[in-house]
């Protein structure tokens, strides 16, 4: 199961929870990524404004959280060269959203 408690809490914890994930998303365990991923894109949805049972305030909420996610476009089960390319611009979202 990829919604966990611990992927609620990582998510409540904003931006200052993203470079820490860095290194579950690099993991060697699938399972690991896949839950790294969810908190990711937990976090994401929840910085455009996303509540759980309501969803986006808005369309443009709803797209600023989509084209985020298509910028890093990091998944769980691609090739290992393919996730470390999308965590170099995780980092690299992660420098311009908290600036």
């Amino acid at each position: 199961h990829d919604q966990t408690p611990a992927v609620g809490e990582l998510a409540s914890m904003g931006l200052r929870a993203v470079a820490p994930l860095t290194t579950p998303l690099g993991s060697e365990r699938q399972e690991t990524r896949m839950r790294a991923q969810r908190a990711w894109e937990s976090i994401v949805y929840a910085r455009h404004g996303f509540v759980g049972g309501q969803g986006f305030p808005d369309a443009d909420a709803e797209a600023a959280a989509v084209a985020d996610l298509r910028e890093v476009a990091y998944a769980f089960d691609d090739a290992p060269e393919q996730r470390a390319a999308a965590l170099e611009r995780l980092r690299e979202w992660l420098g311009r959203a908290s600036g």
